[in-house]
């Protein structure tokens, strides 16, 4: 009898645990409930026990992944310096400007320049040396263009009994005439350098641009490279124009064309640039707006005619350097 009781205790202690095991699975705090048995008139007592588990024991489940979009977009404003070359083609060698006469180049004088334009990212190519990022551009820019030429201070000074013939002199404008002494036709050959003047022309530029950008950073954070090509609107307008045009008609004559002479030209020309620029935020930037700060040069290049008139032509290259920040979102 004594080994009867012995194995029931056995069975019930093996189905008390089985019970623990399976109320942990559902609670972390089991309370195992207290019973009662009688076994050939003896009373056995399952006792009550609390078994406490810690909540970080039972596996979580795992954390959800948030999807991450890097910045698509991105607008941005520019200020600088604009300089550029300007060059007159006449449309015959007999009637040159005044500047091609005397083998003077037109003296580019430095302007200002503002943008903004704004686009997005199409194409993100990654390889193990860095990222390669190409968007889609757009912009409006204004532009100052500056230059100086050589006019005729006093044009009064051309008024001779009988002009000979205008030569170069070193880049200076010598006059040769005929002076009448006593008639009939009798005088002497003399010469003055008539004074030239420094005049100034400026040119009002608005552009309209249709670009592509491919910028080049191996991580977020570090410095991004670009460069740009396109295309571009130009819509020119002359503001200024301090002196007379001058040109040389066949060595002879020293002949004024004032702005109302001048017809300006809505071009179409090819835009590039280069630039650098970092990013202003220290933390993570792959899925919030950032701000970027650079520099960018800008040329167009070859030249375009501008502005004719029925003896020349015109034409500009252009060039800019400026700051700009950059904003993307």
């Amino acid at each position: 009898m004594s080994y009867q009781r012995t194995l029931y205790i056995v069975i019930i202690w093996i189905c008390s645990c089985h019970i623990c095991q399976n109320a942990v699975a559902a609670n972390s705090f089991l309370l195992a409930p207290c019973d009662t048995l009688i076994i050939d008139g003896d009373t056995i007592y399952v006792e009550k026990e609390e078994i406490l588990f810690s909540p970080d024991s039972f596996p979580s489940s795992s954390p959800g992944f948030r999807r991450v979009r890097p910045a698509r977009w991105c607008a941005a404003l520019a200020a600088g310096i604009h300089v550029s070359r300007m060059s007159s083609v006449p449309y015959s060698e007999d009637q040159p400007a005044l500047n091609n006469f005397l083998d003077r180049p037109y003296k580019p004088l430095p302007g200002w320049t503002f943008s903004a334009d704004a686009g997005a990212r199409f194409l993100t190519l990654k390889g193990s040396v860095g990222t390669i990022e190409v968007a889609g551009i757009t912009g409006l820019a204004l532009h100052q263009a500056r230059f100086q030429f050589a006019s005729i201070e006093n044009p009064s000074e051309l008024a001779v009994d009988s002009t000979i013939a205008f030569k170069d002199d070193n880049g200076e404008l010598l006059l040769q005439y005929f002076t009448l002494t006593e008639p009939p036709n009798i005088g002497e050959v003399d010469s003055i350098y008539p004074q030239l003047a420094e005049a100034e022309i400026r040119f009002g530029l608005r552009d309209v641009s249709a670009k592509f950008r491919a910028t080049f950073y191996r991580k977020p954070q570090s410095i991004r490279y670009f460069v740009e090509t396109g295309v571009i609107k130009r819509y020119v307008e002359m503001t200024t124009l301090t002196h007379d045009f001058y040109y040389i008609e066949n060595y002879r004559a020293a002949i004024a064309m004032n702005e109302t002479r001048w017809r300006v030209s809505n071009v179409l020309v090819p835009h590039f640039a280069f630039g650098v620029e970092k990013t202003l935020q220290t933390e993570g930037i792959a899925d919030r707006p950032y701000w970027t700060l650079g520099t960018i040069m800008q040329f167009s290049t070859p030249a375009a005619t501008v502005m004719r008139s029925e003896l020349f032509a015109v034409e500009l290259q252009n060039f800019s350097l400026a700051i700009y920040g950059r904003f993307f979102f």
